[in-house]
């Protein structure tokens, strides 16, 4: 049959696989097995120690900081996760939280070593260790710091239950019924959420979705433009420029139009917790706006064939948004994570829906401002090129 001859359907099978290798890498080759590494833990170790009769003086918070923070060489520390930097104190370690360098901050208090004493001479209320968990940084990642954190201290409160208990023993001291539960948890976990996600942020996956709708509302706008530019014939290069700062104004006005609406739909539509709205709704929309221009440059140079590369950057980074840095391979966040622009809109979404200080606003703006102006310039240049029809036109008259 002529039909099975045709190149077309010989080249098919090959089509369809490097279709499906590339999408199934961009949708699953970094999530299909998330390992979390080197996660940041800040760590606020005040135990100012006690002076306990028989022992001498003692500081069971250097015990537990030992026991957390691992000896470099050992096995258990090259399997942690987590990646424990120590702190002054509790303010510095919650500004660092703030500042989303860290997914937890553990605090041991200056009366700690105190307080586990006294359970030796009859006190019924244990010691208490402070854990800050912030949910906002990347709910997935600081969900498994917590759960990490509560198995070590598991393991802390029954190594501190079994030395107290040796020592009533070996000093046959009789235990009161009462005490038991006090003996057998001796330290207290004490764990409360900052920078919180809320009940209706998407399990604080918000930011990444905003951004893709942004991304792809941005892309409709672009080719709309794109073809309307299409059937604009200026008469000059200046007239060519003007067209194409018109471009960029028709840009403002579109991306505007989808910051405001996509946020409208989210928050009054669809219920999504916003603290800012007006100001979450500029943002929203200046990334547009960098999308809109950076899309626009390409397609001034490359024509219809920058779409690939678009939808492709879509559908590779989509799935990337939503993972902490700290989940992806390491070629994930050298090759595209690093520089991809939808990760710096992500970051400062996040920062006005969870955080709310303004304290990690800074660089994304700097960076979306930075791609917006540069994009521009890229855009206003092309009316410089050379137009392929116009010089083949013109070589055809010399020859006539």
């Amino acid at each position: 049959m002529n039909l099975l001859k045709q190149k077309n359907v010989i080249l098919a099978p090959i089509v369809v696989l490097a279709v499906a290798l590339i999408f199934g890498l961009a949708t699953l080759g970094s999530t299909v097995n998330p390992v979390p590494k080197d996660l940041p833990v800040l760590l606020a170790m005040s135990d100012q120690g006690a002076s306990v009769p028989g022992q001498g003086d003692v500081n069971f918070g250097r015990t537990i900081e030992d026991t957390l923070l691992g000896a470099p060489a050992s096995a258990q520390a090259a399997e942690s996760p987590l990646e424990w930097t120590k702190v002054a104190d509790e303010a510095s370690g919650l500004d660092k939280l703030d500042r989303e360098e860290a997914y937890a901050l553990v605090v041991i208090p200056e009366t700690f070593s105190g307080s586990l004493a006294s359970l030796m001479s009859g006190a019924a209320e244990p010691p208490a260790i402070r854990v800050y968990v912030n949910q906002g940084k990347n709910m997935a990642a600081a969900n498994a710091v917590s759960q990490g954190l509560t198995q070590m201290f598991q393991a802390v409160n029954g190594k501190f239950s079994e030395q107290l208990l040796n020592q009533l023993s070996a000093q046959s001291i009789e235990v009161d019924p009462g005490r038991v539960p006090s003996l057998a948890n001796p330290i207290q976990v004490r764990t409360q959420l900052v920078n919180p996600v809320g009940t209706h942020s998407a399990n604080g996956n918000a930011p990444g979705s905003l951004t893709q709708v942004a991304w792809m509302a941005s892309l409709v706008g672009t080719l709309l433009v794109f073809f309307a530019m299409k059937k604009f014939k200026p008469r000059s290069k200046a007239e060519r420029v003007g067209g194409l700062w018109l471009q960029a104004a028709i840009g403002a006005v579109l991306s505007l139009v989808a910051g405001f609406g996509i946020l409208w739909i989210a928050d009054g539509l669809l219920g999504l917790q916003v603290p800012a709205f007006f100001d979450t709704a500029l943002f929203l929309s200046l990334s547009a706006f960098c999308f809109f221009l950076l899309m626009s440059a390409i397609m001034a140079w490359l024509g219809f064939a920058g779409m690939p590369i678009f939808m492709l950057l879509f559908f590779f980074v989509g799935p990337v948004l939503t993972l902490a840095p700290e989940m992806l391979p390491q070629a994930t966040k050298t090759l595209l994570y690093s520089w991809v622009p939808l990760r710096f809109a992500v970051e400062g979404l996040r920062d006005l829906l969870y955080f709310g200080h303004g304290l990690n606003l800074q660089t994304p703006l700097i960076v979306i401002s930075s791609i917006a102006a540069g994009s521009l310039v890229v855009l206003v240049a092309s009316a410089f090129r050379k137009p392929k029809l116009a010089a083949t036109a013109g070589g055809e008259n010399a020859a006539a």
